[in-house]
């Protein structure tokens, strides 16, 4: 069989040099596999690079000097600012530059004030917290993730002291704005008193009583709720007053007894009005109730100061408690009048009438009564300290336990004036011949100079 023995054989030559390279191979030096690889040429930063790359080319240098350039501007912008706001300050307070208005008024001080603040608060939140972290670089080694951390926490707090600072500004702002506020309604107030006031003289001039007396009463209303027309409606009231009731006997020499008649209704309020208001609130000039007729008037209690009532007629009035220190009644008629109790210190009464009038425990200390016409008048435990009775008429007047220490009686007419334990102690010009006239006892005290003759 040929052919098997053929291949065979060829089998056995291939298996042997299969054999052969395997161990030429093993018995050969081992080298490494390196595969070439092709240089890559080096990337030019500046040149400008095709695709997304391209918006990656931002040099750090130019950018170092771009934010320079734009931290010296803003340092010389904001000197120039604040150099500019004080100009403007100085100006308003010559008097010859715009004024610091408030919020909502045009105003370049305010302006050049606002724009500067800006422009010093982006510096402060842009420099100072590099500044620290700076400062804190220079001590120690820090990662730049430190000196971010360092110089972001700053800001923060740079941040919220300015938010406070510009909150303190806004509540100023708002403060400012609410006073504006108040003013609008107090002008708005002032208005709708005025309106009041001219609707309440309307019904004082009007012919039906019940709208004059509502007019008197609304008068009173707006001289309490306002202090600026007090003055002015106290004028309305004494002129009706002088209009309506006006004397007409203030010539005739010797004074009229008075016969009084009913008192106006409208008249007796005006004077209510006038005797229960703030007295306090009066200015320098007195109420001018001067020359009328008030004869009979009730007015007991009555705060009557700072009124003039010169030759007013008030005859058979109730004045009981009443307030009438420091008052001008020269010429008066309070014949019958109720004085008792009644303060009269320091009054002016020079020729005022006073006949039958009561004026018990009444306080004349230090009130001029030259040539007062007292006839009759009751004056018991009354105080005249240091009053003027000069050429006073004093006929048949009860001054018994009355008060006339250091009184000037000079010329006073004491014709059976009732003078029973009344104290004259340093009368000034009492004479004899005054006491011999009087009715005097035992408990009469006088001057050294001038005897009793007791009569009881």
């Amino acid at each position: 069989m040929p052919r098997p023995r053929i291949v065979l054989d060829v089998l056995k030559f291939a298996a042997a040099g299969v054999r052969g390279g395997v161990q030429r191979l093993r018995s050969s030096p081992r080298r490494r596999l390196s595969v070439p690889v092709s240089p890559v040429p080096p990337v030019d930063m500046e040149a400008p690079v095709e695709g997304t790359r391209a918006r990656l080319v931002t040099p750090p240098a130019t950018l170092g000097r771009f934010l320079g350039y734009l931290g010296q501007l803003l340092v010389a912008l904001g000197v120039i600012g604040f150099v500019v706001t004080i100009g403007f300050v100085v100006l308003s307070a010559a008097g010859v530059g715009p004024e610091a208005t408030a919020i909502g008024d045009r105003s370049w001080l305010l302006l050049s004030a606002l724009v500067t603040a800006g422009i010093w608060v982006v510096l402060l939140l842009w420099k100072v917290p590099q500044w620290q972290a700076a400062s804190r670089a220079a001590g120690g080694e820090l990662s730049t993730r430190e000196l971010f951390d360092i110089e972001n926490a700053a800001r923060g707090t740079l941040g919220q002291m300015v938010s406070g600072l510009a909150l303190l500004v806004g509540l100023y702002f708002a403060w400012q704005q609410l006073g504006n506020t108040n003013a609008t309604i107090n002008v708005s107030e002032q208005g709708q008193i005025t309106d009041r006031f001219t609707r309440a003289v309307d019904q004082v001039g009007s012919d039906d009583l019940t709208v004059r007396l509502g007019g008197i009463y609304a008068l009173e209303r707006i001289a309490g709720d306002s202090e600026r027309d007090y003055g002015p409606v106290m004028e309305v009231l004494t002129a009706y007053v002088r209009q309506a009731s006006p004397r007409t006997d203030v010539d005739t020499a010797p004074l009229a007894t008075p016969g009084p008649a009913e008192v106006p209704v409208d008249v007796q309020a005006v004077l209510s009005v006038l005797a229960r208001r703030d007295a306090s609130r009066d200015g320098p000039a007195c109420l001018d109730l001067s020359g009328t007729n008030l004869a009979g008037v009730s007015l007991a209690g009555a705060n009557l100061t700072n009124t003039c009532l010169a030759h007013v007629d008030l005859a058979e009035a109730d004045l009981r408690g009443a307030n009438l220190s420091d008052v001008d009644l020269t010429g008066a008629d309070l014949s019958g009048a109720i004085l008792e109790d009644a303060d009269l210190s320091r009054s002016l009464l020079l020729r005022a009438v006073f006949d039958g009038a009561a004026l018990s425990r009444a306080d004349v200390t230090g009130a001029n009564l030259t040539s007062a016409r007292l006839n009759l008048v009751i004056l018991d435990h009354a105080v005249l300290r240091g009053s003027i009775l000069f050429g006073a008429d004093l006929r048949g007047a009860l001054l018994f336990d009355a008060d006339l220490v250091n009184a000037d009686l000079a010329d006073a007419n004491l014709t059976g004036a009732v003078m029973t334990g009344a104290d004259l102690t340093g009368a000034l010009h009492l004479t004899q011949t005054q006491i011999d006239a009087a009715v005097t006892d035992d408990r009469t005290k006088l001057p050294p100079n001038v005897q009793a003759h007791p009569d009881i």
